[in-house]
């Protein structure tokens, strides 16, 4: 498997929802600290490593949580009730193949909910809400889940095995672990810059409002910063051309707006001469109901210049979804580029 495809499975695959990203915070730091100059872990378990040293600083910060469930109470007969972690949708839920984070290890288990059929006259068009799902790991009993060293408050996340199919990649979590992994990559490729310093920050609790951007940005006190992600492909059956929002195989999404940011003029057009100069495919991004750790780490200090760069991707905030390769792979050759041109841009200010 590529390398840089690597990176990517060994994040998917581990499982961190809000507020419980230490899985893949050991993974990230162990695969960064011997690239980097400084490693932070901050009191909101925000990952922040440091390359180079003075102004101007470059933030560049992804996410390490992904969407999932807390357990909200055990029935008798021993089925977990949840209450989501970020935007899951319950329809999609169901049937999904989840790993529950217990004390006394990890339980595979499935979501289940009342089956259609025994709803019939009772509601027209059955729709599944997150109170009708529940999660059956096989205990008989409370006695017997809470002997699995399950409880309230134990988190659950989606379980999927990452693969690839030719140019495509399969797995859970990319929102945000591809634009984890990206950092990942471009912290190998760095190594080092030659004026200012870059800080690649991973940080926590995206899916439930942004919160370990606010301290991480306030930290850094950058003078430009983006926002790395994997991001809505919209480019399926029912969706409007003017509606897809990004489309795979067009390249990594620039983003222009969103529902939190409009981007720093000076910043968006820098990133977009580097892809033209460097034959880099691109997209621009407008997504007017959705935004990225970008949207609080402008309001850091006395304000920051900021936009976002992501990597297309379908079906995210699901138990599965869909990337390409060469999206992936252009997004970490674009910021390789980038960065060195966004440190002269604010380097003048």
């Amino acid at each position: 498997m590529n390398p840089e495809v690597e990176v990517l499975r060994k994040l998917s695959e581990a499982p961190s929802p809000p507020g419980f990203e230490e899985r893949v915070r050991g993974i990230i730091r162990e695969m960064v600290e011997p690239y980097v100059d400084e490693v932070i872990e901050d009191s909101m378990g925000n990952l922040i490593t440091r390359i180079g040293e003075g102004e101007p600083k470059v933030m560049l910060a992804a996410h390490m949580d992904e969407v999932g469930f807390l357990v909200t109470h055990i029935t008798e007969n021993g089925f977990l009730k949840i209450v989501n972690l970020g935007g899951v949708n319950p329809n999609v839920a169901l049937g999904a193949k989840v790993v529950v984070l217990a004390e006394e290890g990890d339980r595979l288990g499935i979501v289940g909910s009342v089956p259609p059929h025994l709803l019939r006259g009772k509601r027209e068009q059955p729709t599944v809400t997150i109170e009708d799902l529940f999660v059956d790991v096989g205990a008989e009993s409370r006695e017997e889940a809470e002997k699995m060293g399950i409880k309230v408050g134990t988190p659950i996340t989606f379980h999927q095995p990452f693969y690839t199919s030719g140019n495509l990649m399969f797995g859970k979590a990319f929102d945000d672990r591809l634009g984890c992994a990206v950092l990942v990559n471009l912290a190998k490729r760095l190594e080092s810059v030659e004026k200012g310093s870059v800080y690649l920050a991973f940080t926590v609790q995206e899916e439930v409002g942004l919160r370990g951007a606010v301290v991480a940005s306030y930290r850094i006190a950058p003078r430009a910063a983006l926002a790395i992600e994997g991001t809505i492909a919209a480019d399926t059956p029912g969706i409007p051309p003017e509606s897809q929002v990004t489309r795979t195989g067009k390249g990594p999404a620039v983003r222009i707006m969103d529902a939190s940011v409009i981007a720093n003029p000076r910043l968006f057009k820098c990133i977009i001469k580097v892809a033209e100069e460097n034959k880099i495919p691109y997209q621009v991004q407008i997504s007017p109901k959705s935004g990225t750790d970008a949207g609080r780490i402008q309001f850091a200090r006395e304000g920051v210049a900021v936009s976002a760069v992501s990597v297309p991707a379908r079906y995210i905030h699901s138990p599965l979804s869909m990337a390409r390769i060469d999206d992936y792979l252009n997004t970490i050759k674009l910021l390789e580029a980038a960065i060195p041109a966004i440190i002269q841009e604010f380097s003048e200010t």
